[in-house]
């Protein structure tokens, strides 16, 4: 027990006639040498950028397609919005057209524009066809040369043909 306290230990007051070992601590470190080990291969960064780049080309692409897209929805939105005011301007037209053909409106314009009025019965004459249809000539026309006759005829078929 006395070995292991330090107020027993000795060897702490004997002078300095003996040199001590140097403390395990100052001895300088021994290096080893290892043979036939791999060196560390330094890695091309080549493929990592390629990687990287391609992959801010895809995000790019996918960007620009939905601005695209969104630029197409504004079109087609725009589009179906003039169509439907010129489908409700087409119905309106139509209304318009349909009250404009009707009889009243006629007869007001014939008679406010115009100056028209409605035919009277004193205005009215019948014509009786009882008799046999004729036709007459009144006056004798010239009569036609050989030439003129079949340049007539001849245009006559020209005519026909549309060849005129």
């Amino acid at each position: 027990m006395a070995a292991n306290n330090a107020a027993y230990d000795f060897s702490r007051f004997e002078t300095a006639e003996a040199p001590k070992a140097a403390p395990a601590a100052a001895k300088q470190p021994q290096l080893r040498v290892v043979t036939n080990r791999r060196p560390v291969a330094k890695t091309n960064p080549l493929p990592k950028v390629g990687v990287v780049l391609l992959l801010v080309v895809m995000i790019v692409m996918v960007i620009y397609s939905q601005v695209m897209l969104s630029e197409l929805s504004s079109q087609i939105s725009a589009a179906e919005a003039r169509l439907t005011a010129l489908e409700s301007e087409s119905t309106r037209l139509s209304a318009q057209l349909t009250t404009a053909g009707s009889s009243q409106v006629l007869e007001e314009y014939a008679t406010t524009k115009l100056g028209l009025s409605k035919m009277e019965s004193n205005q009215i004459t019948y014509v009786n066809m009882h008799e046999q249809d004729r036709s007459q000539i009144t006056a004798k026309g010239q009569e036609k040369t050989g030439a003129e006759m079949i340049s007539g005829t001849a245009g006559e078929i020209m005519e026909y043909l549309k060849l005129k």
